[in-house]
């Protein structure tokens, strides 16, 4: 491929914004095969963001090479993680008047054990439970509200088209649009805190945006291999279960120390 036919490819990937996912196991995809060989990435995956919001845990490893002399490339779209999700104050939640007084009444009940440290834990996971069990009603209310939002949009646009709307529905149109802008300013905030687009205030970007760098981000801090001497682990279970036993073994080694000091 010559040289303009490589920087039109380019532009047409850069124009449609797609995107080139990285090789987990490879810097190079192509060999020439000879004693100092040559060694080229010329193979890549590339995916829309329609793609990656559809699956985005998605990866790429290369396979081994058997009679060509590049490597075949193997795209899973079903790669999930095993640990489970961390609780975190999610941002959104300060713009719902109701959460403060959530955690006040939440954080006010008796627990009826003694010691501060037991009464704390106990109110901690109460807390944690109750904000949990909240924010998955408002996030279901938010696709249902959402979802009904744009069909009102949708059909009232429509009907425009063909006559005049009466006062009525245009004042339903303009509620199910104030309601729709005032979701995606939580999915927003929600999706800027996941990416950690921290030098970006809610509303300087959009949502496809902070969505697109958190799955950049998360696909970045996956350990899809792990050499430990000079064995190559790739299955999950077994790189958390060695990474679990070196920590053990280093704390129990700082214990002995410490204990004949």
């Amino acid at each position: 491929m010559g040289t303009s036919a490589m920087d039109k490819f380019s532009e047409w990937i850069d124009m449609e914004g797609l995107l080139d996912l990285p090789i987990s196991n490879h810097a190079y995809t192509w060999s020439n095969m000879q004693d100092t060989p040559t060694l080229a990435k010329l193979d890549c995956i590339l995916l829309s963001e329609d793609w990656e919001d559809v699956f985005p845990h998605c990866a790429v490893q290369g396979l081994p090479r058997i009679t060509s002399d590049h490597v075949p490339l193997l795209l899973s779209s079903q790669v999930t993680s095993r640990k489970k999700a961390l609780f975190r104050y999610e941002s959104w939640w300060a713009e719902c008047p109701e959460v403060e007084e959530i955690i006040r009444a939440n954080w006010s009940k008796q627990t009826g054990v003694a010691g501060v440290a037991k009464r704390l834990a106990i109110k901690l996971r109460r807390l944690k439970k109750c904000l949990m069990a909240w924010s998955g009603l408002v996030r279901r209310k938010w696709m249902e509200e959402k979802a009904h939002s744009m069909e009102v949009i949708e059909v009232l646009d429509r009907t425009e088209e063909n006559r005049q709307l009466s006062d009525v529905k245009r004042e339903n149109r303009s509620h199910a649009k104030a309601k729709l802008k005032e979701i995606l300013h939580l999915e927003e905030i929600e999706w800027r805190q996941k990416s950690k687009a921290l030098w970006l205030r809610a509303g300087d970007g959009n949502t496809k945006f902070f969505h697109k760098f958190a799955n950049q981000r998360r696909r970045l801090n996956r350990i899809d291999r792990i050499t430990i001497g000079e064995e190559l682990l790739t299955e999950e279970d077994v790189i958390a279960e060695r990474v679990v036993n070196h920590f053990k073994e280093q704390f129990a080694k700082e214990r002995t120390s410490l204990g004949r000091s």
